[in-house]
Order: C-alpha cells, then structure tokens, then sequence
C-alpha cells in the first residue's frame, strides 16, 4: 500500500511537471461580414476584448477557454429611424498547439464557439420581433508569442467565426475576423 501510494504522488507530480497554465487577455478589432450591418450601425467594426485561460501539456498542445465580449453597436433602423442597438459575446473552448523555439512560439488552434446575440429596436408598432438568441460554431485561430521573460508574453493573433444566423426569414452573417493583441502570464514551468 505504501509503494502503490508512493508511486501515485510520483507520477502526479511528474505530470503537474508537464502542465502549464497561463492566463491573458487578447484586445483588438472585429469585424461582422454582413454588409447591412453599415446601413444600421455604420462601421461593421469595433473593439473586443477575450480573457482566457489556457492549459498547455507535454510538448506544447493546448487546451483553453475565453470570453468574447464588447462588440456593441448603436445606430438607427428602418425608414423612420428608430434606434436600434446589437450586441454578441460569446465562450471559446480551443485545442491546439503552440510551437515555441527560445523566446518565439507560433500557434494554431481550432474549437467552438457559444454565441448569444441580441437585437432590440425601438420601434412603437412592432414591438413582438425581439433578436435574442444562441448559436454554436466552429472557431479557429493562429498567431504568435513572444516571451520576453518565462513567465510573460506578449503576442498577436488572427481569430475567425463563421457565424451565419437565422433570427427570422433571411440568414445573417455575423461572422468575420477578429484582429488582436494580447499578453498573458506563465504558471509552472510551461
């Protein structure tokens, strides 16, 4: 009993050995594909933000987790101009892997995404059409890191959602690709 309990603190510490976890925030520009989207809101683009936490095990797969939000937009509606106003987030969950050679790594990581989206409009006749609501799909990134310390980066990253969605008659397009910056801390030896 002993050797047996020995033997699994041994092999659980060399395994917390190949374990890193990391912890950052990406900040940069996303874009929504559909054109009506500059008829409504003007630019189809603004500012998000993703913190995320990530597990990277052995010889650089990862596994991790963000929250996209901040893509709000206001603008006018219809003929008459009734305010309107949009906004999505959504959850990450990607795998992939990190290749890092001294202070430079480069990544690739596909996963989903949980989307929420919603639309209201301000409109005193209509008022039984609200937008609210979920959709999952695929989501894929890559970029770069560079490690100035071992237990900081800094990095950039190409982030893309295919996001098509069908609130009523005609399909919309929220996807598009976010842009970004973003820098994290190391815990652990990875």
């Amino acid at each position: 009993m002993v050797l047996l309990l020995a033997g699994l603190l041994g092999l659980a510490a060399a395994a917390r050995a190949e374990i890193g976890l990391r912890a950052g925030l990406w900040y940069g520009t996303q874009n929504v594909n559909e054109s009506k989207f500059t008829t409504v809101y003007g630019a189809a683009e603004t500012f998000v933000a993703l913190p995320y936490v990530e597990a990277r095990f052995g010889a650089g797969w990862t596994l991790g987790a963000g929250y996209e939000f901040g893509y709000d937009r206001k603008g006018v509606f219809g003929p008459y101009n009734y305010p309107a106003e949009f906004r999505m987030s959504g959850l990450n969950i990607l795998a992939g892997y990190e290749l890092r050679t001294g202070r430079v790594a480069v990544f690739a990581q596909v996963g989903i995404g949980l989307y929420a989206y919603k639309q209201t409009v301000a409109n005193p006749i209509v008022t039984d059409m609200p937008v609210d609501a979920r959709k999952t799909t695929g989501v894929a990134a890559a970029g770069i890191k560079v490690y100035p310390a071992n237990f900081i980066y800094l990095g950039l990253e190409a982030r893309y959602v295919p996001l098509k969605v069908k609130p009523y008659d005609s399909e919309v397009d929220l996807g598009g690709w976010r842009f970004a910056a973003g820098a994290g801390f190391v815990f652990g030896s990875r």
